[in-house]
């Protein structure tokens, strides 16, 4: 059986950036954050910040579920996340964010990746999210 390992697959495109508007009500209820650091065995260090607070200055790996604030006071608020991922992984040379936001109006999901060419290399990625009240 011919199989086709995962980085080489044609339908990857690349995508390091998020700029996107994330909607928020007018209630009490927490909205949170999670990031996923991907593929098995890549490594990463990230940055949060809320306006000009930082909330995180250096994540080691994946995020677990945190609350970046409360519905009625992010709006008009922009979260940034900047995050540097490193192939460490002698499987493959693909790299993948997944960023996660609860408690808003919906949930969303957003999977960012990029493979490189060479084992070592790393990537940066930023994520921009403005919340806004719906």
């Amino acid at each position: 059986m011919f199989t086709v390992p995962l980085d080489k697959l044609p339908h990857m495109a690349t995508r390091t950036a998020l700029d996107t508007v994330y909607l928020v009500n007018d209630t009490g209820k927490d909205v949170s954050l999670e990031i996923i650091i991907g593929a098995i065995g890549q490594t990463a260090s990230s940055s949060i910040e809320l306006d000009d607070q930082v909330l995180i200055a250096d994540q080691k790996g994946s995020l677990p579920e945190m609350k970046v604030g409360i519905n009625q006071l992010l709006s008009n608020k922009e979260l940034r996340v900047i995050s540097t991922v490193t192939d460490t992984s002698q499987d493959s040379n693909y790299t993948e964010m997944i960023l996660r936001l609860r408690g808003g109006v919906v949930f969303r999901e957003y999977v960012l990746s990029k493979t490189v060419d060479e084992n070592g290399e790393s990537v940066p990625y930023l994520c921009i999210i403005k919340f806004y009240k719906a």
